[in-house]
């Protein structure tokens, strides 16, 4: 199942498809190849929409093990300025959740 909702998150055409799709990705969040998962998802992404839905994925699900490649993630710079903002911000939560 979780295979099925990364294709839909990586190459449906319709936006709000990938973005209910990101939201199921929730129920698998007891699989621990599904952060690694996510975090290279959002570098395929061509729309920044799911790219934010996807970095407050890996953020509400507490995933310190995403730390480093969404350090990366944030400072690769064709990403919008809008989302790697966002990077910084989910970054800071996580590494508060930390102490």
């Amino acid at each position: 199942m979780a295979d099925t909702l990364f294709d839909l998150v990586n190459r449906d055409p319709d936006t709000q498809v990938r973005l209910a799709a990101v939201e199921a990705l929730y129920l698998f969040a007891g699989d621990p190849a599904l952060r690694s998962r996510i975090v290279a998802a959002i570098a395929r992404q061509d729309r920044a929409e799911v790219q934010t839905a996807l970095v407050d994925l890996i953020v509400g699900l507490r995933e310190r093990r995403a730390v480093e490649a969404l350090r990366r993630l944030g400072q690769d710079g064709k990403l919008a300025p809008e989302l790697r903002g966002r990077i910084a911000s989910g970054l800071a939560r996580l590494d508060a959740s930390s102490m």
